[in-house]
């Protein structure tokens, strides 16, 4: 399966991948596009197929015949998915440490679309390995057998359910966004201090 040569997915290929094992991050990344396809929005628990749209007929063929273009794979409904859920967890604000009168203030400044695209991909990456090794370590405590074994769910479960978590407007990193947000709000007094 072809990825297009898209700079927010080559981050988060960057971002997966580790030791520069680029083509298990690949991997990796297309089983999660492929768990996003079988889920429906409307309800978050059923993994019925998706019904395709007249429009979308002719896309869905291709990808039966696995003939992948990049504009084919551009009108899928898993980057379609994938965006929105990028697009409803980008910051719009970054707290910046500044020494004020011999105390730390925290300062909130506005982000460029390359920096919200970078924390959000951050964020749900970070929050998926995190679940992915909590449930890891839980597995490994309640099996007494060997210490080989490997998790039974694999990272792009983890990273299916974030990124759909995030399509729906919910989940741990919607949270952490709108806690930054608060705390951006919270201190928008400091906002005059901002050199940069």
């Amino acid at each position: 399966m072809l990825i297009p040569q898209d700079k927010v997915l080559q981050k988060c290929l960057n971002l997966l991948m580790k030791n520069g094992k680029k083509q298990k991050a690949c991997h990796v990344f297309n089983k999660t596009l492929r768990r996003l396809e079988k889920l429906d929005p409307k309800t978050s628990k059923n993994l019925r197929p998706f019904d395709p749209a007249p429009e979308q007929q002719p896309v869905l063929e291709k990808a039966a015949k696995h003939v992948w273009t990049s504009t084919a794979w551009q009108a899928g409904r898993p980057f379609h998915m994938f965006y929105q859920a990028l697009a409803h967890v980008s910051p719009l604000f970054e707290l910046k440490k500044i020494r004020l009168s011999g105390t730390t203030q925290q300062v909130p400044s506005p982000l460029s679309k390359f920096h919200q695209d970078r924390y959000a991909l951050q964020w749900l990456v970070q929050t998926a390995r995190t679940k992915h090794r909590n449930y890891s370590k839980s597995l490994f405590k309640t099996n007494t057998g060997s210490s080989t074994k490997k998790a039974k769910h694999p990272l792009d479960l983890f990273l299916t359910r974030e990124i759909f978590d995030a399509f729906l407007k919910q989940g741990d990193v919607l949270k952490r966004r709108n806690e930054l947000h608060k705390l951006a709000e919270a201190n928008q007094t400091l906002y005059k201090y901002r050199w940069w």
